[in-house]
């Protein structure tokens, strides 16, 4: 014998409701279950919800997966690379040209860091030089390793010399400019000479400085630093004084 239910107009309409609102499961007398999410999923644990019929009571939980992680995602300004999404990140490596293996990154290492030093889920890494440079990204959850190849656009200084001069130029942004007697290869070795001179603040806000010099055959060293980061040095022997 069938079973012949009877339903009310209020009772027909409630069912047009949960039909269009829920999810499409039913309970074992094909009702339409209404769902209610009792915990939400994060990206480490499975959330929960439970179902429950509106006509027979019938109950049934259920768990809903674990968020899939976004990927990581970068943006470059100027010579800053700023990395997002760094969600259980083991570490990260940046190195000079285009490397595509763990190890050749590794060879040619500028900076790593390890999770402890990222506060948060993004990092912000200025690259010191201009080119291709390679960023790789290791984590601890069994991902795979993620690997960027980067070319870096940097402002960088331009050099005229001639008449006893050298017009520095290109110098917007530009943090400091130095200058020491003799053939230096960093700035730390044009401190340790003891002859070096720096110009900053209004000297630099023109864009462009010149130097001024009063003897032939002498070797300087000069070097532009930006406020990125980028430093620049340039080796200059003094002719054409009259």
């Amino acid at each position: 014998m069938k079973k012949i239910i009877s339903l009310s107009i209020t009772a027909i309409m409630l069912i047009s409701v949960l039909s269009l609102a829920v999810s499409a499961n039913v309970c074992g007398d094909n009702h339409f279950m209404k769902y209610t999410v009792t915990k939400e999923p994060t990206y480490t644990e499975e959330g929960e919800q439970i179902g429950i019929c509106a006509l027979c009571g019938y109950e049934q939980v259920m768990t809903i997966p674990v968020l899939k992680l976004p990927d990581v995602k970068y943006s470059i300004v100027n010579s800053t690379i700023t990395l997002n999404n760094l969600y259980n990140v083991k570490d990260i490596f940046f190195s000079t040209g285009t490397q595509t293996t763990y190890r050749e990154v590794k060879n040619n290492l500028i900076y790593g860091l390890t999770s402890a030093k990222i506060n948060g889920t993004s990092y912000s890494y200025n690259f010191r030089n201009a080119g291709m440079h390679t960023v790789y990204i290791r984590f601890t959850d069994g991902r795979a390793d993620v690997r960027y190849n980067v070319n870096i656009n940097v402002t960088k200084p331009v050099f005229t010399p001639g008449n006893g001069k050298l017009t520095v130029s290109n110098l917007e942004g530009a943090k400091v400019l130095r200058i020491a007697k003799g053939v230096h290869d960093s700035v730390a070795s044009m401190k340790a000479s003891g002859t070096i001179v720096n110009y900053t603040g209004r000297i630099l806000e023109g864009g462009s400085y010149t130097l001024k010099f009063t003897q032939n055959y002498e070797y300087y060293t000069i070097a532009v630093e930006y406020r990125t980061g980028y430093v620049e040095l340039y080796k200059y022997v003094v002719y054409g004084v009259l």
